[in-house]
């Protein structure tokens, strides 16, 4: 921290973080680091899933201080807080780390605001004892028959439309404007899907081989295989997507606590803080500084942030504005149960 400290120590600083491999590699890398250059301890508060938790916005709508002094959130429902005014202003000379970040994470638009640490790639996640090799070449193993009915995916189909898009036909450029042959080829996918949801849970549903395959991000993944489960993971031939999450503080938080939300988002973004919490993680630092893991050096993945031709990139301002629509289109497709 290169300037005097300018607010008392609070007696800890309240996170939002999420559960499993995620929240644990915060809590081990940027919170642990955070506590031992400032002494300030970490309350880490755990939200399940993507949406943010109700007592968030409530606070916000109410103008009360909010349950959290930082928020680590998907950046879509971040975007959504920057844009309705309940995120705080960054403070650059608080915040030395951001002048070293690619340039995708400064979000154009909401940069004082809001900042992406990392970009996540999703990947294929298959049962070793119930998936050949051979098969895995292609994302079209999901529509192997063998497999119907043990496929898992996101709530929604989050992440997938890219991938859909490219097997029903398409090509990139056709999103937003032309995404008939993604939803033409998720009508035909949908009923094969048995499990839409997060992670949580996930690893019993493969030892119990209630699933073959799992369309999943590679964290989790990573996360399955360090778990002992007998799967492996891979990138198909017509490569991946991807999605960024978050930092930010929101609205009504006390300035005396805001200045050590600052503290702790610029930390979570300094070279060496990301080097070992991106690589923990498996995911793309945002700090230019940081190498990126050797789990990237290999094809379908990109060699960093800003590397948006070395995958299925969908531009995030374009997730942004459609993600809702998309997964209401998802929603509406005829599942195995109707």
């Amino acid at each position: 921290m290169k300037q005097t400290e300018r607010f008392n120590k609070p007696e800890c600083l309240d996170v939002m973080t999420w559960a499993g491999k995620w929240g644990d590699s915060l809590e081990k890398t940027v919170s642990a680091r955070f506590t031992e250059l400032t002494g300030v301890p970490v309350r880490h508060h755990t939200n399940i899933g993507l949406r943010l938790p109700e007592p968030l916005h409530d606070a916000l709508r109410t103008r009360q201080r909010p349950p959290y002094d930082v928020v680590w959130s998907n950046a879509v429902p971040a975007v959504a807080m920057a844009e309705s005014g309940c995120c705080q202003l960054f403070d650059e000379d608080d915040m030395p780390s951001l002048a070293e970040l690619y340039q995708r994470a400064r979000p154009a638009g909401f940069a004082d605001r809001l900042v992406f640490p990392y970009s996540v790639h999703y990947v294929l996640v298959y049962l070793k004892s119930a998936v050949e090799a051979g098969a895995l070449k292609s994302w079209n193993v999901l529509m192997d028959k063998k497999h119907a009915g043990k496929i898992a995916i996101y709530p929604n189909g989050k992440g997938f439309y890219p991938i859909a898009q490219v097997l029903g036909g398409g090509n990139m450029e056709g999103i937003p404007e032309n995404m008939q042959p993604c939803w033409d080829y998720l009508a035909e996918f949908r009923p094969r899907i048995a499990v839409l949801d997060y992670s949580i849970g996930m690893e019993s549903l493969f030892r119990t081989g209630r699933i073959n395959l799992c369309f999943r991000a590679l964290p989790n993944a990573v996360g399955f295989i360090e778990a002992g489960l007998d799967v492996g993971w891979t990138v198909p031939v017509e490569g991946t997507s991807d999605t960024t999450d978050a930092l930010w503080i929101p609205q009504h938080v006390p300035e005396e606590r805001t200045y050590w939300a600052r503290q702790y988002i610029d930390i979570a973004l300094s070279a060496s803080v990301q080097a070992e919490w991106c690589n923990r993680l498996g995911v793309l630092p945002a700090n230019r500084k940081a190498a990126a893991s050797a789990i990237f050096d290999r094809p379908g993945f990109p060699r960093n942030m800003d590397d948006t031709a070395g995958f299925l990139y969908v531009p995030d301002h374009v997730i942004w504005r459609h993600e809702a629509r998309w997964e209401t289109i998802f929603e509406q497709l005829p599942s195995a149960g109707r």
